[in-house]
């Protein structure tokens, strides 16, 4: 039985049921295509719950038709309500011709958009991206289509599909059966679409396959929660592209334009790139080509620590590029069927071969399934031999289709090196937001919708780009999203205020550390210079040595010589080498790493080598940085003075020497700087191994000796200042006379316990006096009495 429906409206049936869905659900509702008919026609027909193939009126017979669901209109629906898109009523038409009724319909926004892609496709080859607010424009000419009843459908038990998405998320591949469960009851079909709602977004694939229960109609059937999904990759290409390569400048332009802060290297990936792509497109110029054009590259390999945007720049390298792409999350490679891992990929190759005579695949988290040898075994290592069997096989026809690999990996080491040698993917890129303009580029990306003046946008970017050290773009970006919230907020509460300034980022970068500090990011006390007393030599010793050729190491290197790379703080305890070390990167601004050396050794043997490595490299990766060690006697005594059958200690020292040797960056003239600098406490500095102290290493020393009476008179000053006392004076330095053998500590304990001793006589004092003092004193002793202080000097 066959129908005329003019299609008057579309409706995102996803609606209502989006609203129904409780907060504590996983799966939301996905678009299904559905056809909305009037009562009556529902009862003339029959066609309540059934299934009609909708073909657009005067198609080809060949032309597939498109599947949907039928439901009743009613206007009085969720659905419809309180729209003036909908009538109160679906009429039906007498046709000019005389010899019937056409019936106006409302179709669901994925069934519109169905068959404008089956119009548009056809007249431009190229498949849109089906979104939730892809609805008929308001306005639009009504659309005639031929409605024909479909009776004997039977279930779908296995459906092939390829992600027809053209935005990031094409990497995110959700699992069949999620998709299943989300669609269970929605009619599909060989050729027709599914539109999937995940938390990265809608996606839409395409079925390239259908097995169903029923014999008469093989390629339509019912889906189910039972349903199995295979998403097999599929080639990708811009919306609208015909797989030409664009201009150098026109893929440059278009990968700035929304991903900021690499542009140098952005640059020499596409100037390595281009040439091989160009020759590759164009046959003409085979016979022109330099000979090192005619060497068969294979790809390039992408790593960076988590958060610094490599899929990002993968994804724009690709889309930009104006050629077909495949994204590959190489986790989801893993099949449960013997075999169908290895076909997964060579199908993805096989694929972009067949259509374009240059193309680009990307690898995501390729160390899945390229890890090194001794941890492959099985499917694994199947899946690897299939890999590097792919790798060297594609591009080594001169006039054959190419294929451009992109590796992505944020675990370079644990990558086999037989993937990344010469002749596969030899070049290998670090991505890494290390100086103050790169952050500021990818500021000013990830920023552009934030409300600023723009007179002053510049200045605050460079001021946060300045203050980030560390910072990878996920980190930037969390920046730019607390201070969107912030101005939410403020505009919440009625404050006059529509901008963001500096002072919301102040108040981010205070709650924002950067991702990569990881273990070892402690808090530690905001402490500045002038809250230390009486230590004052030493302070003025680090502002020479290290605060100053920090910011101008170039006033170095004109005199030839090194900026320092690490200092050693030492002397008694208590007297404040902790303070001052985190005073000295309050001073810096940069970011401060601190390790208790009890953190780095282990009883397990090589771990302790392998924590110190791990040390030194997210130091680095969050250059510029101080390494802070506390106790370094722990981690690096005299060599040989451990009686281990492992030498445990040896190696340690070791291990210590190898990675602090080279974090000067020994670029020549005024760049040279220091990335990570290193400082070191110790209150046992004679049973230091000598080779740490040596020039090179921890060079610069500074010693902070027990207090003696005028430094115990300033550290007195310097707390009591800060307290109600009622003091003279005169009876300051007789208590300064009277504590010998006090530390910095000490002194702090002892004006602490003064003031709790003041509130215990009497809850309503409010001042400190001398008896008080001299009460406290009475319960704390002395730390350093009889301490025999040492100089490194004098060993």
């Amino acid at each position: 039985m066959s129908m005329l429906w003019q299609i008057i409206a579309s409706v995102d049936e996803t609606k209502r049921s989006r609203d129904l869905v409780s907060g504590g659900r996983e799966s939301t509702p996905s678009a299904r295509p559905i056809v909305y008919i009037s009562r009556e026609q529902s009862i003339q027909h029959k066609l309540r719950n059934s299934v009609v193939a909708l073909s657009l009126a005067g198609a080809a017979p060949e032309n597939v038709p498109l599947y949907a669901s039928v439901k009743v209109y009613s206007q009085q629906s969720a659905l419809f309500s309180k729209d003036s898109r909908f009538p109160e009523k679906l009429d039906a038409h007498q046709l000019d011709s005389g010899t019937g009724k056409v019936c106006d319909v409302v179709v669901s926004n994925l069934l519109w958009w169905g068959l404008q892609q089956q119009r548009k496709r056809k007249a431009t080859g190229a498949l849109r991206e089906f979104k939730e607010d892809s609805a008929m424009p308001i306005g639009n000419s009504p659309i005639t289509v031929q409605a024909k009843l479909i009776n004997g459908i039977g279930n779908a038990t296995q459906l092939t599909v390829v992600p027809v998405t053209f935005n990031n998320h094409t990497a995110a591949s959700p699992k069949g059966a999620a998709i299943a469960q989300s669609l269970s009851g929605a009619v599909v079909s060989r050729n027709g679409w599914l539109s999937y709602r995940s938390p990265y977004g809608t996606q839409t694939f395409q079925v390239v396959d259908i097995t169903t229960t029923s014999g008469d109609l093989p390629n339509v059937g019912i889906m189910s929660e039972a349903t199995s999904i295979r998403i097999q990759p599929s080639t990708v290409s811009r919306p609208g592209s015909l797989g030409t390569l664009v201009s150098k400048g026109e893929w440059i332009d278009g990968i700035k334009s929304v991903l900021g802060g690499y542009d140098d290297m952005l640059i020499e990936i596409v100037d390595h790139l281009y040439g091989y792509l160009e020759d590759a497109v164009s046959p003409t110029h085979h016979t022109d080509a330099p000979s090192c054009f005619q060497t068969p590259m294979k790809g390039i390999m992408i790593s960076g620590r988590p958060g610094t945007g490599k899929s990002a720049l993968a994804s724009s390298l690709a889309e930009h590029s104006g050629l077909p792409y495949t994204v590959i999350n190489c986790p989801d490679v893993f099949q449960t069927n013997a075999g169908a891992s290895e076909n997964y990929l060579r199908s993805a190759f096989s694929s972009l071969l067949a259509q374009s005579k240059a193309s680009i695949v990307i690898l995501d988290e390729v160390d899945m399934i390229a890890s090194a040898r001794s941890s492959r075994k099985g499917v694994e290592a199947k899946l690897f031999a299939t890999l590097l069997h792919l790798v060297d096989s594609i591009n080594m026809q001169p006039f054959g289709n190419k294929i451009f690999i992109i590796a992505l990996t944020n675990r370079l080491h644990a990558v086999d090196s037989s993937l990344v040698r010469s002749g596969r993917l030899d070049k290998i890129y670090d991505l890494h937001l290390k100086g103050v303009d790169q952050r500021l580029g990818a500021l000013r990306i990830l920023s552009k919708d934030l409300p600023m003046d723009p007179s002053k946008r510049e200045n605050i970017l460079l001021k946060v780009a300045k203050v980030t050290h560390g910072f990878v773009p996920t980190d930037l970006q969390a920046l730019c999203v607390e201070c969107a919230l912030a101005l939410i907020a403020q505009v919440a509460a009625g404050q006059p205020t529509s901008e963001v300034d500096m002072s919301y980022f102040d108040r981010a970068v205070k709650t924002i550390r950067p991702s990569g500090m990881g273990e070892f990011l402690s808090k530690i006390p905001t402490v500045t210079f002038g809250d230390l007393y009486g230590i004052h030599d030493a302070i003025a010793d680090l502002k020479v040595s290290i605060i100053e050729p920090f910011h101008n190491p170039g006033k170095y290197i004109d005199l030839g010589i090194s900026p320092p790379r690490g200092v050693i703080v030492h002397g008694p305890p208590g007297v404040g080498k902790t303070m001052l070390c985190c005073a000295l990167a309050e001073e810096l601004g940069i970011n401060f790493m601190l390790v208790e050396s009890s953190q780095i050794r282990s009883k397990v043997v090589g771990e302790s080598e392998k924590n110190i490595a791990r040390m030194f490299a997210q130091a680095k990766a969050n250059a510029p940085c101080i390494l802070f060690i506390d106790q370094i006697d722990v981690l690096a005594p005299s060599r040989g003075s451990t009686n281990t059958s492992e030498n445990s200690g040896d190696r340690i020292v070791t291990g210590l020497l190898t990675e602090m040797d080279g974090f000067f960056t020994g670029s020549a003239g005024k760049s040279a700087q220091v990335d990570v600098l290193v400082l070191a406490a110790t209150n046992r500095p004679e049973v230091i191994d000598s080779a740490i102290l040596r020039p090179g290493r921890l060079d610069q020393i500074v010693h902070i000796p027990a207090p003696d009476q005028k430094t115990r008179q300033a550290i007195l000053e310097g707390y009591m200042n800060k307290m109600p006392m009622r003091i003279t004076p005169e009876e300051i330095q007789t208590l300064a006379q009277a504590t010998e053998g006090y530390s910095g500590a000490d002194l702090e304990n002892l004006c602490r316990e003064a003031a709790l001793i003041c509130l215990r006589q009497d809850i309503t004092n409010t001042e400190i006096t001398l008896s008080h003092l001299e009460s406290a004193k009475l319960v704390s002793k002395p730390s350093l009495l009889g301490y025999e202080d040492q100089h490194l000097f004098s060993r």
